[in-house]
């Protein structure tokens, strides 16, 4: 047997609670902006200088110490960052962390929405598209002898719901990413499975 000596019991009510206590105050010691969700940090910065980037590399140098005050663990490997520019000659920067160079994404995902370097938004809406016809058609292989009422609930909860989760921030302004979106509307048509007079927001 081995003793523990931290943590609390996986499953429990407490544990989310008292994991956000703890690691709450991880923003206090940063200049950069920060968010924190659940068990996922971000850190970000407007970089106009090169003075700027070191000011960020300080603040995973921070992180690092607090990581290390607190008993926690960063995973390097699993950190990387994202430039978000449209310059043609952006500014370029190794970013450290824990002796680790982290790896340069064009695109990452964050609370289910991907986020390119570009600020395009194709492969969130191609990602969102396949697994809403994906779903489509799990719902037709599952719901053919059920009532339209359940048929219409089943596509409103699992499919109109991923095509509108945070539509807000991504709603594209081509055409032809609407379009994406309206194709997947106009199977759950065909399907029966929903009333194409009833347009995804």
């Amino acid at each position: 047997m081995v003793p523990v000596i931290s943590g609390v019991l996986q499953g429990s009510v407490m544990g989310p609670l008292l994991f956000l206590m703890f690691i709450n105050d991880l923003p206090e010691n940063l200049t950069s902006d920060s968010r924190l969700f659940a068990d996922d940090a971000i850190v970000y910065r407007q970089i106009h200088s090169v003075e700027d980037q070191v000011i960020l590399q300080n603040e995973l140098v921070k992180l690092a110490e607090w990581e290390q005050l607190w008993g926690m663990e960063f995973h390097p490997q699993k950190c990387s960052y994202l430039r978000i520019s449209r310059s043609r000659k952006p500014k370029t920067y190794k970013y450290i962390i824990k002796g680790v160079t982290l790896a340069e994404k064009t695109s990452a995902k964050y609370l289910g929405v991907e986020i390119q370097s570009n600020l395009a938004w194709n492969n969130h809406i191609d990602r969102v598209t396949k697994k809403s016809n994906n779903m489509l058609g799990f719902l037709r292989r599952n719901l053919r002898t059920a009532s339209s009422e359940t048929k219409t609930n089943a596509y409103i909860t699992m499919v109109r719901s991923n095509l509108e989760y945070c539509a807000s921030a991504w709603n594209p302004h081509q055409k032809k990413y609407e379009q994406k979106r309206e194709m997947v509307q106009r199977r759950a048509a065909v399907l029966h499975l929903t009333d194409i007079r009833t347009p995804v927001a």
